[in-house]
């Protein structure tokens, strides 16, 4: 009995010890017993914010903000950002950490794959996870058709009203963001509609954070700065923007005319501060005896407003006229058009891409003549051959020899028409205006491989990327790795044998050098246009279309270095809407259709003549449809190898079945045209791959 109980106490203490041993070990290789806490017992800090103050536009792309500290050993590894549900990485981003290390990420991930919001890890270069956090809730407006302001001010608050100020949009969201939160990329930007400073050093500006503000600007950002005691600081970095010149702040007792515009007598009674500035660019919106109160300058597509009063004080804190103010403001935001909103339907953006013009199969005829001179080679001929000779007994050398050449000869004949090369294949749109420096470009991508293999997919590093939907459905997000350092890498994408993955790359480049102008004047009791358009580029403007009222003017190909001139005669309600346009006018908006298909045209604008739709059909065609011919230069295109995907990429930007509505300025003048450049660079990491690129340019026409 007693050797029994020895026995049994050396087991026991042999299995703790065993535990004890493997405690550490198991601690080594797995995460953290908290995932949602920072690895403090390593020294390692991580935290994340997503979305613009957790806002975002359903389909667009979510700003990220990742601080990590590490008091422990340095480590060398990668971020992870996955999703909540699966907590796979999507995107993937190298760090280095030294002792003491305190560092701040911004990035940037497509909404759409983030649903709720979004997991961040931290990995040593072994793989072993030292810290994971979740980000805050993901909250997404009804996608374009929502108003989503950005306010920086000392005191957020007083601007919370502006939730109730929407423009007439479906959904209105205010992000209160700190100056760090502002992306550098301008393209994040696109997601924001006014952006407003309030009492804050915009000198603390980063130079790419000004850049990226700029671009945002003139592709159609509307800007708000305001006055009030500190003026000197929140004009700091913008003051050059501005439509007025600022000489100082002042008291006044009364507003009295401001308080007549708006309809609403103050709350609270003077004397109030306001900046004094007297007009330099643009135009007044709300004044006093001349001195400037709401002052608007455009700026390309976009606008900077000067507000000389602070939000945050008498008379406008909780004042019941804000409402109107604002709206005047928010007037000024662009609606975004069909081409300005990417995909809508990613399987069409797929399929028109997917379709490679380099690969072309070969014809039921030739395949059927191939088929046919190996039957009879292997069999009649052969069988002649041997018996004219008295050698039917080489049949079982010959057959074996044919069947290997036909093998080879078919072998041969599939890479030419396969190909043997990577083969990398754009159809971009490009949305600006004519004369200025930049614009949006949506490119949908594919890659194509003639063989098994895997590859680094190399984009430009400011390029925004996401996979397409495949046409099975879903968007595969927990198949895209990213590693976003100086370049966009699509880690060792595995692509099958004639296999093509595809995807949707964004961006903001420089627009090239097309110029032109409408001028209106009056002819014979009608009013007319004359339209001139340069091409200063190196590139052939390919069937150029002008678009207006509900017409299409076929210009044709447009040469480098060409200039063409057009006149035109322009409906009432179209000049009009150019004219209040023209004086500062808010713009009007022609609302397509509705949600049950019912016609909502207005008398012009472009696609104001739209296909008929039966009653209680939920089909809407697309405002381009009835252009299509125009666009692609023939109406037969549905058997052209190469229009056909254009076709293809034109019905992708608009969701025929969308419950919403579509919208556009009427008082339009839009350039349209192929190029065959690509503005957004793909390759393969060490490799080499056959390109083919068209693009399309929606540009609008400034007027005069």
């Amino acid at each position: 009995m007693k050797k029994t109980n020895r026995l049994r106490r050396a087991l026991l203490l042999l299995v703790m010890g065993l535990l004890c041993l493997a405690g550490p070990a198991a601690a080594q290789e797995g995460s953290d017993p908290n995932p949602n806490e920072p690895g403090s017992s390593r020294g390692i800090g991580l935290s994340v914010r997503a979305g613009f103050d957790g806002l975002h536009k359903g389909t667009g792309w979510l700003p990220v903000q990742i601080e990590v500290s590490n008091s422990g050993p340095p480590v060398e590894g990668m971020i992870g950002i996955g999703q909540r549900q699966s907590g796979r990485p999507v995107y993937q981003l190298p760090i280095s950490l030294p002792t003491q290390a305190n560092k701040r990420i911004s990035t940037q991930v497509n909404g759409a794959d983030f649903p709720s919001g979004l997991v961040v890890t931290l990995q040593s270069g072994s793989g072993q996870i030292l810290a994971t956090a979740s980000s805050n809730p993901v909250k997404a407006l009804r996608g374009d058709h929502s108003l989503l302001y950005a306010v920086v001010s000392s005191r957020p608050e007083a601007l919370e009203h502006l939730e109730k100020v929407g423009g007439g949009r479906l959904d209105v969201g205010v992000a209160f963001l700190d100056l760090d939160d502002l992306p550098a990329n301008p393209a994040i930007w696109r997601e924001i509609d006014v952006f407003i400073f309030n009492d804050v050093d915009t000198n603390r500006l980063s130079a790419a954070q000004r850049q990226a503000l700029e671009s945002w600007l003139h592709l159609g950002g509307q800007l708000v700065v305001t006055g009030g005691a500190g003026w000197q600081k929140t004009t700091a970095a913008v003051a050059d923007w501005l439509p007025v010149a600022v000489s100082g702040s002042e008291s006044m007792a009364n507003l009295p005319a401001l308080a007549d515009q708006a309809g609403e007598p103050f709350r609270d009674p003077g004397p109030y501060v306001v900046a004094a500035s007297t007009l330099r660019d643009g135009e007044l919106l709300f004044h006093e005896q001349g001195l400037p109160i709401v002052a608007r300058r455009p700026l390309g597509r976009g606008a900077v407003y000067f507000l000389a009063l602070d939000p945050q004080f008498a008379p406008l804190i909780d004042w019941g006229g804000n409402g109107r103010l604002w709206q005047a403001i928010v007037s000024g935001a662009p609606w975004p058009a069909i081409w300005e909103t990417g995909f809508a339907d990613e399987n069409e953006a797929a399929g028109a891409v997917s379709t490679l013009p380099s690969l072309v199969l070969p014809s039921a005829f030739l395949l059927f003549c191939f088929i046919g001179l190996y039957v009879i080679l292997i069999g009649p001929a052969n069988y002649i051959a041997l018996r004219r000779y008295g050698r039917r007994e080489l049949a079982w050398v010959t057959i074996p020899v044919g069947i290997l050449l036909f093998s080879f000869a078919a072998y041969l004949i599939g890479l030419r028409f396969k190909g043997n090369s990577v083969v990398i294949n754009q159809i971009a749109m490009v949305s600006g205006r004519l004369g200025q420096p930049q614009a949006y470009v949506e490119s949908a991508v594919a890659v194509y491989s003639p063989r098994r293999s895997a590859y680094d997919i190399v984009f430009d590093s400011d390029a925004l990327v996401r996979r397409l939907s495949s046409f099975s459905g879903g968007s595969g997000a927990d198949e895209l790795f990213i590693d976003q350092g100086n370049e966009i890498i699509i880690k060792n994408k595995l692509i099958d044998v004639g296999g093509i993955e595809t995807y949707d790359a964004a961006a903001v480049r420089e627009l090239p050098p097309f110029d032109g102008v409408v001028r209106l004047f009056e002819k014979d009791g009608q009013t007319r246009a004359a339209i001139t358009i340069a091409n200063h580029s190196n590139a052939e403007l390919q069937n150029a279309v002008l678009l207006f009222d509900d017409r299409a003017l076929t210009l044709g190909a447009i040469a480098p270095g060409e200039t063409v001139s057009r006149e035109v005669t322009v409906g009432p309600a179209v000049a009009a809407a150019m004219r209040a346009t023209a004086r500062g006018g808010p713009v009007t908006y022609i609302q397509y259709a509705d949600g049950g298909g019912t016609t909502l045209t207005s008398p012009a604008g472009i696609g104001a003549a739209p296909l008929p739709v039966g009653p209680g059909s939920t089909y809407k065609p697309s405002p381009l449809e009835p252009f299509y011919t125009n666009l692609l230069g023939t109406g037969s295109y549905y058997g052209d190898r190469e229009i056909y995907p254009r076709f293809q990429f034109l019905e992708s930007l608009y969701d025929n079945y969308s419950s919403l509505p579509a919208y556009h300025p009427e008082s339009i003048f839009l350039l349209t045209g192929w190029t065959q450049e690509s503005l957004v660079g793909v390759g393969i990491k060490g490799g080499r791959a056959e390109r083919s690129a068209a693009t399309i340019y929606f540009l609008e026409i400034p007027f005069e």
